[in-house]
């Protein structure tokens, strides 16, 4: 699942929360797009590897629960909330069954798990997400959406810090191609110079407006900052393409060397 935005919506949201295809594609808010009312339908092998390629998926995600798992301790000595409920959810005899089973599945590819081994890992996930289902989802949920902006905004935030440190170094990195005439010209005559960066960013922001007003079309929010339209739209509404292959990630492959 690629649920997490680069920025956030209108409603401030930083989870993307577009569901359906083509016309009939639409937002809901965030704290229904994390309901199953919701997910059972948006949910389909064109955004899930789960639904796709159950032995990739089900063996990514059990890694993400069983890494997470780790985090969620953190919150062991926190007075409350969704981070400490989740990790007294999962101290329960069936939520320690439930993370054993996703240690146990995460690695199945590199190890000759036999299919009863495999098949008693399951049912300790099952019996897990039947009995304490509600609750579970609930607390992801409600992390999802708090962590999802948490995350951004760190990274948003490292980022701005890197590229005000040094004007010079983040000047040298704009690609001229992408404005009209010298419309850069201002900034790199002192790429040092704020003053300068002001220069270039207003005439640029003004281009860009100018941009969505002749489109036509309203202008959001995000139009504010952002002259693409929305990526989790725009994904919506184009045709599935098929997808290669993914290779699993490094930590993974480094866990699964060590099990």
């Amino acid at each position: 699942m690629h649920s997490v935005r680069p920025y956030p919506d209108e409603t401030g949201s930083f989870l993307n929360t577009w569901v359906g295809s083509g016309k009939g594609s639409a937002s809901v808010a965030a704290d229904k797009f994390v309901t199953k009312d919701v997910l059972k339908t948006h949910l389909t092998q064109n955004n899930t590897e789960l639904r796709r390629r159950p032995e990739y998926g089900l063996t990514e995600s059990c890694f993400a629960i069983w890494w997470g798992t780790e985090e969620v301790a953190k919150y062991e000595n926190e007075s409350g909330g969704p981070g400490k409920e989740m990790h007294e959810l999962l101290q329960t005899a069936k939520g320690a069954e439930f993370v054993e089973a996703c240690k146990l599945l995460c690695g199945s590819d590199k190890q000759d798990l036999s299919s009863p081994e495999i098949q008693g890992a399951l049912l300790q996930m099952q019996n897990f997400l039947r009995t304490h289902g509600e609750a579970f989802d609930k607390l992801c949920g409600s992390l999802a959406r708090h962590h999802a902006a948490m995350s951004v905004f760190a990274l948003n935030g490292l980022d701005l810090s890197v590229a005000f440190a040094n004007l010079k170094r983040w000047a040298s990195h704009v690609p001229a191609e992408g404005y009209t005439g010298d419309a850069l010209a201002p900034w790199l005559s002192a790429p040092d110079s704020v003053p300068t960066f002001a220069a270039f960013f207003s005439e640029a922001l003004a281009a860009k407006r100018a941009k969505l007003t002749s489109s036509g079309e309203p202008i959001r929010q995000v139009d504010k900052f952002s002259d693409e339209e929305s990526r989790d739209a725009k994904k919506a509404k184009e045709p599935k393409k098929k997808r290669k292959d993914k290779m699993f990630t490094a930590n993974y492959k480094k866990f699964v060397q060590q099990i």
